[in-house]
């Protein structure tokens, strides 16, 4: 076993399970080189277990280089079993990129008790998601599930060049980050871990940061009316839909909005789809998923006084080292930074906009597919 894998006195031990994922080298990057730039104390992943699901060939095609890479460049021991990964860590990060899968392994390692985090999407679909939550709640398991993308948010208070992707329309300018295509291509997928930018300031003070608001912008007092989110949304069998890359930006739109959505529309073109959700105070929120031309995630929050526009950054990095702050303190705490009740909200939403974009766009009620 190599240095890299030896932990450092009081890190929490982690076991992965599916190694099929971009984001298994990526997050123990993080973990465990101190030099890195984005580095996140505090845990080292100290076993994994490969999986991949063979009917799934992004899956199946890529488990064995990143589980190659992550015995000999991390010294992570590989397992045989996800049961084995359990019983050998403090805590469990399950990155299998097929989300049909992760019922069955959830449903393997529960009776061990040991706080879970469940890579986007939880699953893929409702009756899975539920089943998952209850099997949490049965064994006492504190669980969290979410996408990177929903803290783009809180990058300046990291160090990060969050605070620098938030354009005020109609209010002061902020200085504006574009997205770089390419390494938002795997944001669900297979991007260069290493592709980083040069951190940014902000612009803004440590005490003003001390109450960063939704995406990056100060929270002011002025209420969210709504939002319109854009990004990319390829699609990937056998996966249904928008549970593949749809999940990021509707991700962000609740990390905007919040839950309380009643009913969703989603319409398509070749390259093009919308989904609206009206929400039941009356705000609307919408995501815009394209398949063709500039790959860049960002939103309008449309605000009492003003409209914010915010792009995510180019730069993978920091939105994973936020995440996995929030995972580590999960983690420890037992407190996630997303709820179950919104996370189970987020699939019922992504149900109910594939049943409508199958239907023609008709209005689906949440719950009711």
């Amino acid at each position: 076993m190599s240095e890299s894998a030896v932990k450092a006195p009081g890190a929490l031990s982690i076991g992965m399970i599916g190694l099929d994922t971009s984001h298994a080298v990526a997050f123990t990057r993080l973990l465990h080189d101190a030099d890195h730039p984005h580095h996140v104390p505090g845990g080292r992943v100290v076993c994994a277990w490969p999986g991949g699901s063979p009917d799934f060939e992004l899956s199946i095609s890529r488990v064995e280089r990143f589980t190659r890479e992550m015995a000999e460049e991390f010294g992570v021991r590989i397992v045989e079993t996800p049961e084995q990964v359990a019983e050998r860590c403090d805590a469990v990060m399950l990155e299998a990129a097929d989300g049909r899968a992760h019922l069955e392994l959830f449903r393997r390692i529960a009776p061990y008790g040991k706080p879970v985090f469940v890579d986007k999407p939880l699953a893929a679909g409702v009756r899975d998601a539920e089943e998952i939550l209850r099997l949490a709640e049965r064994y006492g398991v504190p669980i969290m599930s979410c996408s990177a993308l929903r803290f783009a948010g809180g990058l300046a208070s990291a160090g990060g060049c969050g605070g620098e992707t938030v354009r005020c329309v109609g209010g002061e300018p902020a200085a504006d980050a574009g997205a770089d295509a390419a390494a938002l291509s795997d944001v669900g997928g297979g991007a260069d871990a290493n592709a980083l930018s040069d951190a940014c300031s902000s612009g803004l003070s440590a005490d003003e940061w001390s109450d960063v608001g939704t995406f990056g912008v100060p929270s002011d007092g002025s209420p969210v009316v709504g939002a319109d989110v854009f990004g990319p949304m390829p699609f990937q069998p056998p996966l249904p839909g928008y549970f593949w890359y749809g999940i990021h930006a509707v991700e962000m739109l609740y990390a905007i909005i919040g839950p309380g959505c009643e009913q969703v529309s989603a319409t398509a073109v070749e390259d093009h789809d919308l989904i609206v959700g009206t929400w039941a105070d009356g705000r609307i929120g919408t995501v815009r998923g394209k398949r063709a031309g500039f790959d860049a995630f960002g939103a309008l929050i449309h605000r009492a006084d003003r409209i914010d526009f915010v792009e995510a950054p180019a730069d993978l990095m920091p939105l994973y080292a936020a995440m996995l702050r929030r995972v580590l303190e999960m983690f420890r705490t037992g407190r996630p930074a997303v709820g179950a009740e919104e996370t189970l909200e987020i699939i019922r939403f992504l149900e109910a906009a594939n049943a409508s974009r199958v239907s023609g766009g008709k209005i689906i009620r949440i719950g009711m597919v």
